[in-house]
């Protein structure tokens, strides 16, 4: 006889999950508030309606596989060249000091050694599922903090697969080689996957991308292979969907295997939720439900501030670093693996997995609001510190000598945002005044002797250096509406008579810029589709106007690559 306890189970997940996800919708809330309370209606806490509690289990284990499948694909490594050693510096400092404050921390809540040493682990690292999701849904993954985030979350991922296998070890005698070998296999599968994306994937992919169920199909395919190598190795079948993700992330091919992927991990990404909700199976009494809190706001108040902290030192500014700070402040979709694997050695106790779950629900319940929050809770750190009077400080500029202007401006250009289409102002710009808040930018544009500010367009020493009142013309490439809206503001009022040239991501944006005074909105979508169709009116199927006006772009083209090299070979 078939058993159709499990089918059944899928359909009351499901169901569930939908329901209240019109509900969280109609409340303009988060959808995963939806999926993880469905758990927690559905579980033993609630109706106890799931009976197939360990197939459940073994899907949600493969929902986290292709959910970081899917998140890995869309991580493009080449991004990461700028941040590289940032992000390893700072990995390293906030894993070392989140962890060092956990354990302590769990010490003096009555936690034995062992269970303490979990619970640093645990609180250490991010999610890099839900952030993905997130900077992806905002359109935040080009930005600074978007690929300082990436290259964080890589090198925590990478770090958590060495780590894993280790805590396996607890409770017996430490064996250096059996943690040599495991550190050997984990930079090896990281190695590996890269020599896989930069010399297997892009051959392969572009023989089988002529089909498009055979390119969905080969991917799949090295998920599996993946996570079948991984397990021989020691290591989750979530490390290994990881490491095939990261292998597929070819600039070329990638985002249309995201995109084929992407219905499969939306649908176990609710399977993943709910069944964060089913875990918490012991009833949470008061002390329970304190340590649960205390454990979440170590995740998302003091990894914050400690991430804060590393990337001000490192000298990133204040509104960078408080929001990869405040990105950063959940619990890992790995750190349920690590529980589970706890429990299954009995290193964790029923109770204190419960306790994590919920810390870990929580934790991931808030990141949406936390990063909704980054703006307002920038402009009330700058109010108190104002009102505090401690006067003109470091926390909000970079630690470089901050006179980088050689001479007075007068009559000058601003561009605003000097990253892509910033640079390429520049060509028809004589002399302008870089303002940006990326360091490795305002270093390049030192070397190459241009006018430059570091900092961001809405802070009020940055703006005193622009000299508004004597500029001719601001031209912002940015994406932050709220600094946009500073800029245009502070500009009309300083300077009534300023050609103001400012970029929108959507029409409601467009529209808000021009009542506050824009002269001209740049929405990029509709420039490429005008410029398309006046190319195709201009060529009118003449031949000899295509080849000629290809060559040219051809040309621009091989001077932009030039460029770029160069620029990689001086860093």
């Amino acid at each position: 006889m078939i058993d159709y306890g499990l089918l059944s189970d899928m359909g009351l997940i499901v169901s569930m999950a939908t329901l209240l996800a019109f509900a969280t919708k109609y409340l303009k809330q988060p959808p995963i508030l939806a999926y993880m309370v469905a758990g927690i209606v559905m579980g033993p806490l609630g109706l106890s309606i799931i009976t197939q509690r360990a197939e459940t289990m073994a899907l949600s284990e493969l929902g986290i596989a292709f959910l970081l499948f899917g998140a890995a694909i869309d991580i493009n490594l080449n991004k990461l060249r700028g941040v590289g050693i940032v992000s390893f510096v700072s990995c390293l400092l906030q894993v070392a000091l989140t962890f060092a404050f956990s354990f302590i921390a769990s010490v003096f809540l009555g936690l034995n050694g062992i269970e303490s040493v979990y619970v640093g682990v645990i609180l250490s690292f991010s999610s890099t599922m839900v952030i993905i999701k997130m900077l992806s849904d905002e359109k935040h993954l080009d930005t600074l903090h978007g690929r300082l985030l990436i290259g964080v979350l890589v090198l925590q991922d990478l770090l958590i697969i060495t780590i894993m296998p280790v805590l396996r070890m607890l409770g017996t005698p430490l064996q250096l080689e059996s943690v040599a070998i495991t550190l050997f296999n984990g930079v090896g599968l990281f190695c590996l996957a890269v020599v896989v994306n930069k010399f297997v994937a892009p051959h392969i992919l572009r023989y089988v991308s002529k089909s498009q169920e055979l390119l969905f199909l080969t991917s799949i395919t090295a998920c599996f292979a993946f996570m079948g190598l991984v397990q021989m190795l020691g290591f989750s079948l979530a490390i290994g969907a990881f490491v095939a993700g990261i292998a597929l992330s070819t600039p070329l091919y990638g985002p249309e295997i995201s995109g084929r992927v992407r219905p499969l991990r939306d649908f176990f990404a609710t399977i993943f939720f709910v069944t964060l909700g089913l875990q918490i199976t012991a009833p949470l009494g008061l002390t329970e439900i304190g340590l649960g809190l205390a454990l979440t706001g170590i995740a998302i108040i003091v990894k914050p501030v400690i991430t804060m902290a590393i990337y001000l030192l490192l000298g990133y500014g204040g509104r960078v670093s408080l929001t990869v700070g405040l990105l950063l402040g959940q619990i890992s979709e790995f750190s349920f693996i690590v529980a589970s694997t706890g429990l299954i050695l009995n290193h964790v106790s029923n109770r204190l997995f419960s306790v994590i779950t919920l810390a870990i629900l929580l934790s991931i319940l808030l990141t949406p609001y936390a990063f909704k929050s980054t703006h307002p809770l920038f402009e009330l750190i700058k109010i108190l510190i104002n009102k505090l009077h401690v006067g003109h400080i470091h926390f909000f500029h970079r630690r470089t000598p901050e006179k980088t202007l050689s001479k007075k401006m007068r009559g000058h250009v601003v561009i605003v945002g000097f990253d892509r289409m910033g640079q390429q102002l520049n060509e028809a710009v004589k002399d302008p005044l870089i303002v940006d808040y990326n360091p490795e930018i305002i270093d390049q544009c030192t070397e190459k002797g241009l006018q430059c500010i570091y900092g961001d367009a809405e802070n009020e020493h940055v703006l005193e250096n622009m000299e508004l009142k004597y500029a001719k013309m601001i031209v912002s490439t940015i994406p932050d509406p709220e600094a946009v809206e500073t800029l245009i503001l502070r500009s009309r009022k300083e300077n009534p008579h300023i050609i103001l040239i400012v970029r929108a991501s959507t029409l409601d944006e467009a529209q808000l810029y021009y009542k506050l005074g824009a002269d001209l909105v740049i929405l990029p979508e509709f420039i490429a589709g005008h410029k398309t169709a006046e190319i195709i009116q201009e060529v009118s199927f003449k031949k000899n106007k295509l080849t000629e006006m290809r060559q040219k772009h051809m040309e621009l083209l091989e001077h932009a690559i030039v460029d770029r090299m160069g620029r990689r070979i001086r860093s």
